[in-house]
């Protein structure tokens, strides 16, 4: 019996040491990990965005094809409704990608579904795109699964999932909604291609 007690004794402070160690985690580690987790991008690649989107009882379907060279990123987005603009889709490119245009800070961490996740929030210092966000990383695989982005039109929410393509860490779905409007969104990423690696 005292063995057990003492066991399970280690094991909590194992534990403890553990939650400790990653608690001092600072920032800069933080997006150095992302980086990390994400890995290196070809020079140039391509993906299509599979879209459907909600709003209230209506419901469209449309895609987007998208080309990145570099830091440009070219959209076409094809059948979408009137009222949506490109910078939507483009929106849920940003999430780990933009982070240096914030003023990052710890804002806690959270267990959520048997998951440890790291909080950082910030302010943006760029004119364009998202006001001021939040970021939930994973501390297992360093890849940010999500996300509370603030825009002029609303507050973009998004979860979203990975795959390893070609040996390259890339989207398969996100799901997004966006508070003030009362849209709600899935899209699946499919169709990489990727060219201009060494």
């Amino acid at each position: 019996m005292g063995f057990v007690c003492a066991l399970a004794l280690a094991t909590a402070l194992w534990l403890g040491a553990a939650e400790e160690a990653r608690a001092a985690v600072t920032v800069e580690e933080l997006v150095a990990n992302i980086r990390r987790a994400s890995g290196a991008r070809p020079p140039e690649m391509g993906f299509r965005q599979h879209v459907t989107l909600q709003a209230l009882f209506l419901r469209w379907q449309f895609y987007a094809d998208v080309v990145r060279r570099g830091d440009q990123v070219e959209i076409a987005v094809h059948g979408a409704p009137s009222f949506l603009g490109d910078d939507m889709t483009v929106s849920l490119l940003e999430v780990s990608e933009g982070l240096d245009n914030f003023d990052l800070r710890p804002a806690g961490e959270e267990r959520i579904n048997g998951h440890h996740y790291y909080v950082v929030e910030g302010e943006s210092r760029v004119a364009s795109g998202a006001r001021r966000g939040r970021i939930w990383v994973n501390a297992q695989s360093w890849l940010v699964e999500r996300a509370e982005l603030e825009y002029s039109w609303g507050t973009l929410l998004i979860e979203q999932r990975f795959r390893t393509v070609n040996g390259y860490v890339v989207l398969a779905e996100q799901q997004a909604s966006v508070s003030r409007l009362g849209v709600r969104m899935t899209v699946r990423y499919d169709d990489y291609w990727f060219s201009g690696g060494e």
